[in-house]
């Protein structure tokens, strides 16, 4: 199965979990792609219109079988660089979509429930398949085992 990874990650931290589930993935005999979202000129972390972001050419997706999309949480919601994404994202209609948000807070209702809530209301409204869906708190001291469960679940579900 072909898998592409959409990521925005601005610290490392989301990138570093969709290293770990690309590895594991390929480990099942699945080609993954790493795709991670860039912002022409550089990313300013205070911008939150999502009009003034400009990204980078995104990827085709037209080729994958199934998508991963993550991102971190943003001012309790998904960053504007996801949110950008999935404003111009095409040829997602009718895949199957995991996605996962990262937080800097040791609990997922501390902004993570909300992020991932937006994230699969924009997934459906392009018509996608919601499948997974997970939360990193990285503040937690349970955040190593919710990265394998996370990773876990995903690579079962392909």
């Amino acid at each position: 199965m072909k898998i592409g990874i959409v990521v925005h990650s601005f610290s490392g931290n989301t990138l570093s979990v969709a290293e770990r589930l690309a590895k594991s993935l390929f480990e099942k005999g699945h080609e993954t792609n790493i795709f991670q979202l860039q912002v022409v000129g550089g990313e300013d972390r205070n911008q939150q219109d999502i009009n003034k972001i400009n990204l980078q050419p995104l990827p085709d997706l037209k080729g994958f079988d199934n998508l991963i999309i993550a991102g971190p949480v943003r001012g309790f919601q998904a960053s504007p660089v996801i949110r950008k994404f999935f404003e111009e994202a095409k040829d997602i209609e009718g895949k199957n979509v995991s996605m996962f948000v990262t937080h800097a807070f040791p609990y997922s209702f501390l902004g993570g429930k909300s992020a991932i809530g937006q994230m699969d209301k924009m997934c459906r409204e392009k018509g996608a398949k919601v499948g997974f869906t997970g939360i990193i708190d990285w503040g937690s001291g349970k955040r190593e085992k919710q990265i394998e469960t996370l990773v876990k679940n995903i690579t079962d579900l392909m």
